[in-house]
């Protein structure tokens, strides 16, 4: 029997006060824009995270990481910090999410600072 798991994956950050601005007025123009495509690429890493599970593209989840990642496991399966090869863990979780009917990742809403 195939399981099926719904995940939502929320991600907000709280400013300190309302009238904090996203970006510096006083900024220029190029680096505005910089802003706004960094922030983008963020935002963008953080959706191809949980749309790849859904749409079990390793290659997609393997982009978001570097050669080397930390994974913190102590919410779940209680190891803590773990130090491992990206390519390894793509490899660990791929026969967990073959096994379930469906996935549903959702990242909202994404505030992002820099």
């Amino acid at each position: 029997m195939r399981k099926t798991i719904s995940i939502f994956l929320l991600l907000t950050t709280f400013f300190a006060s309302a009238n904090t601005s996203l970006i510096d007025s006083k900024s220029t123009l190029e680096s505005k824009v910089q802003l706004l495509l960094d922030r983008e690429e963020i935002s963008q890493t953080i959706t191809n995270y949980g749309l790849s599970f859904d749409q079990l593209d390793w290659k997609l989840h393997r982009s978001v990481f570097t050669d080397e990642i930390q994974m913190d496991f102590s919410a779940s399966i209680g190891d803590g910090l773990s130090t491992m090869q990206a390519d390894d863990w793509v490899n660990g979780v791929k026969g967990f999410f073959h096994n379930l009917n469906a996935t549903q990742h959702i990242a909202a809403p994404l505030t992002i600072s820099i």
